[in-house]
């Protein structure tokens, strides 16, 4: 009996882990909110809908973030999405130690000239870095926190680096701003750093 009970602690334990990491490929209805295309993720602040089965930030000169609250997260993570539009003056990209609520995360925003590192802190922003270049509908942005360590990333390659010891825990997630129809996101992803690779992971995918 002890060792059944064992069994079934690992086994409980193993699916736990599996849940990391999680997808979401926006798949709805044009003008469908966030967080009613899913109730696993919580709009903090701001508004963000579906637009061409893709993410699109959806606040007027505004900041918009939002967190994954179906599955925990380690400490350590990340998040990733694939550029479906893009222009300049609205931005999109993916978050990690996103808080339960309010206007807190690290993210990593594209628009079509640049990339910005930021850090949100109960709606206080502090830029940590900007990569200025070209960016096109396929790449893809990616936000890694290891400790204190942030590296935003196109395409695989760290473009801004920093340090960073502001917000120690929090979800995967997804941020923008403004709302012009010309930037949405796709394929977005996150998870626990160390699972990164997702192998021998279920991934929970919302379509």
């Amino acid at each position: 009996m002890k060792f059944k009970s064992i069994t079934i602690v690992l086994l409980a334990a193993t699916l736990l882990w599996a849940a990391l990491p999680a997808t979401d490929a926006f798949t709805n209805t044009n003008g469908t909110a966030l967080a009613t295309h899913s109730a696993s993720w919580t709009q903090n602040n701001g508004a963000m809908d579906i637009q061409t089965n893709s993410l699109h930030p959806n606040s007027a000169a505004g900041q918009s973030m939002a967190g994954w609250n179906a599955d925990t997260f380690g400490n350590d993570q990340y998040a990733q999405i694939t550029i479906a539009a893009i222009t300049t003056g609205t931005y999109i990209g993916p978050a990690v130690r996103v808080a339960t609520s309010d206007l807190t995360g690290y993210r990593c925003v594209a628009a079509s000239n640049e990339v910005l590192l930021q850090l949100e802190n109960a709606g206080s922003e502090a830029g940590l870095g900007t990569y200025t270049a070209t960016i096109n509908v396929g790449d893809v942005i990616r936000l890694e926190i290891s400790g204190t360590s942030l590296v935003c990333k196109v395409n695989g390659v760290s473009r801004i680096t920093a340090t960073n010891a502001t917000l120690t825990s929090g979800r995967g997630g997804v941020s923008g701003y403004n709302n012009a129809v010309g930037v949405r996101a796709d394929d977005w992803e996150a998870g626990d750093l160390s699972a990164a690779t997702g192998q021998g992971s279920v991934r929970r995918r919302i379509r």
